[in-house]
């Protein structure tokens, strides 16, 4: 199942239901502290996880104006939910990059940037590199979930 499908599967999974299943899979595998912290992710963390799957996601996006892209403040907050957890962890310590920001990029908006002036294509990179994966205990959960909602969509078939 794809994180795009289970995305849409659990659209119709109730929550209640939805919390004992992980719960339920993560007492299975032997960690049921897990479970417990997979209920108390907000639903964007979840998203953000679901997504990311085994994948590295740049942190950076760029826009056909040359504008920089962070998450938006609650995507943001909801991946700093996700590294305190343990789940996530970035390619560049935080605070290094934020100083690399700071020193290239002038914010626009609310998560926008655009170049203080002509960027080097060294520093392109070092601003590219910044990227995000799960952990192993992420990748755990983000199995935990998919086989808890594909359990729940097969028992909920009529």
């Amino acid at each position: 199942m794809r994180a795009g499908e289970v995305v849409a599967v659990s659209s119709r999974v109730s929550v209640g239901s939805f919390s004992l299943e992980v719960q339920r899979a993560a007492v299975s595998a032997g960690d049921p502290e897990l479970g417990n912290l997979i209920r108390g992710l907000s639903s964007t963390a979840i998203r953000i996880l679901l997504a990311t799957g085994d994948s590295a996601v740049q942190l950076l996006s760029t826009s056909n104006t040359g504008e920089y892209l962070t998450p938006s403040p609650d995507e943001r907050a909801a991946l700093d939910q996700l590294q305190s957890a343990g789940l996530l962890k970035y390619t560049v310590a935080v605070p290094e990059f934020e100083k690399s920001v700071s020193l290239l990029l002038k914010k626009t908006g609310s998560h926008g940037y655009v170049p203080v002036r002509s960027l080097s294509d060294g520093e392109k990179k070092a601003l590219e590199r910044q990227a995000y994966e799960l952990t192993e205990r992420g990748r755990k959960s983000w199995s935990l979930i998919v086989d808890a909602v594909g359990r729940q969509a097969r028992a909920d078939r009529p």
